[in-house]
């Protein structure tokens, strides 16, 4: 087969970065330390335990993992290769460079792309996984993103980021009501207004696509319940105003690509098949099943 693409590169968040793919590898010397906390793992394969005993839990995991892996970037480039990303990379026989981060906002993800975008062409396959609207980056006037195969220290995080964190919208019944709370604010320009963040995210995507110019090779993937559905949150949250919403809806259906990594998790656990990591991100059996499926969609829309 003749391939016009000659390497990939990654943006997004935890999802893209390989957050707890390698919960499956080492699950027999995980197992006792659940034993030890009388937890055990979900037909799902989520970990099932006392809330009081969570943190311990993962604190004991995230012990073995150090010891398994002393140097963190080993640790982070063993995670991301159990990635669709990656995945697709092997099989299409190409390299896969990674800048993506966990707890990576859509703002954070762009920012990447703008410092790494001279290292595409247009032999490359650009996977961009969005996420969130209501994570926010605040980023430092002099904020340089680091390959995240490099591993990120905390300390390193500071001086890109003044602050990086993620707000959860408002679930209550009063959520009407407390619409203008749900929200951080992102920017001096469009402050609370959870309507105007829809907006920007769309900009977003359209600027990054703009960019990419004729590259034909790119894809904006929907990894969770991050964008297509959200949109029906809003709604219920009335923070989109009713005769916009068909709008948006229309224009992430064209930047995205249809089937999710959302939609893989489905598959599986209507096969009855164990679906999820421990602490909730899919498995990497999910990412194999997404590979296969953008492998097909390359080949289908003759990318190959």
């Amino acid at each position: 087969m003749d391939r016009n693409i000659k390497q990939i590169v990654v943006f997004g968040d935890s999802f893209m970065a390989g957050d707890e793919l390698l919960q499956n590898k080492h699950l027999d010397n995980i197992i006792p330390i659940l034993d030890r906390y009388k937890a055990s793992i979900a037909p799902t394969g989520k970990l099932q335990c006392q809330q009081k005993d969570l943190r311990a839990i993962r604190d004991a995991i995230n012990c073995y993992f150090d010891k398994e892996y002393p140097n963190p970037q080993d640790r982070r480039s063993a995670e991301f290769k159990e990635t669709y990303a990656s995945k697709l990379g092997e099989r299409l026989d190409v390299p896969v460079i990674n800048y993506a981060r966990p707890g990576n906002s859509n703002l954070g993800i762009y920012e990447s792309f703008l410092q790494f975008k001279n290292r595409i062409d247009s032999n490359t396959l650009v996977l961009i996984g969005t996420t969130y609207i209501n994570r926010y980056t605040q980023l430092t006037p002099k904020a340089i993103i680091h390959e995240t195969n490099q591993y990120l220290k905390d300390e390193q995080i500071a001086e890109v980021l003044q602050s990086w964190g993620t707000t959860i919208p408002h679930h209550s019944s009063q959520a009407n009501e407390k619409k203008h709370k749900t929200f951080y604010e992102l920017d001096s320009v469009f402050g609370n207004d959870g309507y105007f963040k829809y907006l920007q995210f769309i900009s977003t995507l359209y600027s990054i696509k703009y960019m990419l110019g004729d590259i034909p090779h790119y894809f904006f993937c929907n990894t969770g319940n991050h964008t297509i559905q959200f949109v029906d949150l809003a709604t219920d949250l009335h923070l989109i105003p009713p005769h916009k919403r068909y709008y948006i809806r229309q224009e992430l259906d064209k930047l995205i690509v249809p089937y999710s990594l959302q939609e893989c998790r489905i598959a599986l656990q209507e096969q009855n098949l164990p679906f999820s990591a421990l602490f909730g991100h899919v498995n990497s059996d999910v990412h194999t099943h997404y590979s296969d499926y953008l492998f097909n969609f390359l080949k289908d829309n003759n990318q190959l």
